[in-house]
């Protein structure tokens, strides 16, 4: 049997408008985002399209624990959404005959979780804030999807930015061993010489180009990261810092590419090589709130250890 893993996907804000002094205040600013949003009518909820797809992601509610992590006031938030949109699955219960889900149907998922850990820090006279956002990237999720569910809320419902200059984490940093910019390009093919080519809808080709840069400071790291106008639509830009070259699985990344909308969003993931096995036994304790404030304590321990605020 494959070895199941808890995930730690780790977001970070840049600084935020506010200058709270304490974390109980930039908490409650959280919550009062998430009031405002619950009690917003149905048609007013946020509705993530899928680029190119007919179906959607709509995030109905936001619920929330709090928890201290060390002494930290802190909050873990589920995220509850539904996908419209499908016109080819169906559902079959035991013995039951299949029903197919249409357009119209919803499919709901009720346990995304993420916590939102404050940073609060004295710079230059004034209180800094900012947020750091561990994703519980449990067996049962896909990746990428929960990180779009979690990314989505943090930035367009809680209103809290990801624009990025230099990484958090590269602060006092003089030289990064080795910084790598790749370019995931998706383009349409030609689908004159290929079978049935006129019952064809689409087709696409992802190619990728890369360069590795190698000692880099921390003023050329800033340079590569304002060097975005190559940012075009259909292209995605990746920047990742490798930060220990004797431990690769330690990098920020920061991702670049352009909304629906046109405009450029940037997303910082740290990743710090922790992650959890888990028993298929354990796997109906994985959302029991202790659990989970007992897990995020370790991954925060793990993260703030090795630097990377």
């Amino acid at each position: 049997m494959a070895t199941l893993k808890i995930k730690y996907p780790t977001l970070v804000t840049s600084v935020l408008d506010s200058h709270h002094e304490q974390c109980i205040a930039l908490r409650q600013d959280v919550i009062n985002d998430i009031n405002i949003y619950n009690n917003l009518a149905p048609n007013q909820k946020l509705r993530i399209p899928f680029r190119g797809k007919s179906k959607s992601k709509v995030i109905k509610n936001i619920h929330y624990d709090l928890c201290n992590i060390g002494q930290t006031p802190s909050i873990i938030i589920c995220v509850e959404e539904y996908r419209e949109g499908f016109d080819d699955l169906y559902l079959k219960k035991d013995r039951n005959p299949e029903v197919s889900i249409t357009p119209n149907d919803r499919i709901g998922s009720a346990k995304n979780y993420a916590l939102l850990y404050p940073v609060i820090e004295h710079i230059n006279n004034t209180w800094s804030n900012k947020w750091i956002v561990v994703i519980y990237d449990t067996p049962n999720k896909d990746d990428s999807d929960i990180i779009n569910t979690i990314k989505y809320t943090i930035n367009k419902i809680l209103k809290l930015p990801f624009k990025f200059t230099l990484p958090t984490s590269l602060n006092g940093v003089d030289i990064i061993p080795e910084v790598e910019v790749s370019f995931a390009y998706l383009e349409n093919e030609d689908n004159e010489h290929i079978a049935v080519h006129h019952k064809i809808v689409s087709a696409t080709t992802k190619t990728t180009h890369s360069i590795k840069y190698e000692n880099v400071t921390t003023d050329e790291a800033q340079e590569i990261i304002n060097d975005n106008a190559s940012v075009v639509e259909g292209i995605k830009r990746r920047i990742k810092f490798f930060k220990d070259r004797n431990n690769r699985a330690t990098t920020d990344t920061i991702t670049q590419e352009l909304d629906d909308d046109g405009n450029l969003q940037s997303t910082l993931v740290s990743k710090y090589g922790y992650s959890q096995n888990v028993d298929f036994q354990d796997l109906q304790d994985i959302n029991n709130i202790r659990t989970m404030v007992r897990n995020f304590n370790n991954v925060i321990t793990n993260y703030l250890t090795n630097g990377a605020v």
